[in-house]
């Protein structure tokens, strides 16, 4: 068995990498919203049709891109949780009694709808960004 302390080091390094890929993710939902907005406001405000298309195009392969981002890091989420699992099993930090609190307190903050986390709103929010800009592109 590995050190403690090498295992500590580990776990904390597996939750930094949890919380930079959720920031990864939330960051191509960022990089998409000016583009949504140029693209309603090239729409609604009587641009070009090449040059709505051209900047539809451009909001949909970013909002392809960030769905393909998100889920890619769910599965990377799952194999860091897995890990800081059998950390914490290992460093005695499962104990039924912490678990339980740790659980309760997890209820308490769960989305009012199930099944709603992080990488599947930002999975949702890019598809309708990208639905919002081409209907914006066909009413316009």
């Amino acid at each position: 068995m590995a050190e403690p302390t090498a295992l500590t080091a580990d776990l904390q390094l597996q939750w930094q990498d949890h919380f930079h890929i959720r920031d990864q993710s939330w960051r191509t939902l960022w990089a998409a919203t000016p583009v949504l907005a140029a693209v309603l406001i090239l729409a609604l405000g009587g641009a070009t049709v090449a040059a709505c298309w051209s900047a539809w195009a451009g909001l949909a392969l970013l909002c392809a891109m960030g769905i393909l981002t998100a889920i890619h890091h769910r599965r990377c989420q799952r194999e860091k949780f897995a890990f800081i699992a059998r950390y914490e099993e290992l460093l005695g930090l499962a104990a039924p009694a912490i678990k339980g609190a740790l659980l309760e307190q997890h209820r308490e903050r769960r989305s009012p709808i199930p099944g709603l986390h992080t990488q599947s709103f930002v999975i949702l929010a890019h598809a309708v960004y990208a639905l919002l800009g081409l209907i914006a592109l066909l009413a316009g």
